[in-house]
């Protein structure tokens, strides 16, 4: 199995020349639009290789606040949860709920909202470029259980997972796709 995503050739070019791929997250950040797929690419899974990386985290008082409806402080929570792991798909993904449901939203709020589904859309195009998906030689990449997750329901749209199975060291889930029963 050949992977699309080298983490040790990442390490390495990260280790080199760390002011260049802090360069590349502060123009994903701002979404530069003269990043590059590749570029996309590094700044998504070379943070997997940062120091302050942890792909367990969870969300629990943004999803909380998710569920009372407390749209602001969810929008707030997120948005400086997104400091510290400004990558994280699951993370965009809560973010841009919260923002395009709070209220009475400032032009900047807005604009923040449009950044944050531009980052969503590019991380996906991301895990979308890393592989096909359909057999274990050739997966869809992603840095955490979470993004999965995410990935699954907000980009591919999967009704439901009907099963799950390490295959090699892929971790392959069977789905069922809108449309098929």
């Amino acid at each position: 199995m050949q992977a699309k995503i080298d983490y040790n050739a990442m390490d390495v070019n990260m280790s080199m020349n760390r002011a260049r791929y802090n360069d590349l997250l502060d123009r994903f950040e701002r979404v530069d639009t003269g990043l590059t797929p590749a570029d996309v690419a590094e700044v998504y899974y070379g943070f997997a290789l940062t120091p302050g990386y942890n792909p367990t985290d969870t969300f629990p008082e943004i999803k909380a606040a998710l569920a009372d409806k407390d749209y602001s402080r969810a929008a707030a929570l997120a948005d400086s949860a997104l400091k510290l792991n400004p990558v994280s798909f699951e993370l965009l993904l809560l973010d841009l709920k919260a923002n395009e449901l709070r209220p009475d939203k400032t032009v900047e709020e807005m604009q923040h909202t449009r950044n944050v589904a531009a980052r969503c859309d590019m991380i996906a195009n991301a895990i979308i470029e890393s592989g096909r998906g359909v057999y274990a030689a050739e997966p869809f990449f992603v840095t955490s259980e979470a993004d999965m997750l995410g990935f699954l329901s907000n980009v591919l749209y999967v009704q439901r997972i009907l099963g799950r199975a390490m295959v090699a060291d892929v971790d392959a889930v069977k789905i069922n796709l809108p449309g098929s029963n």
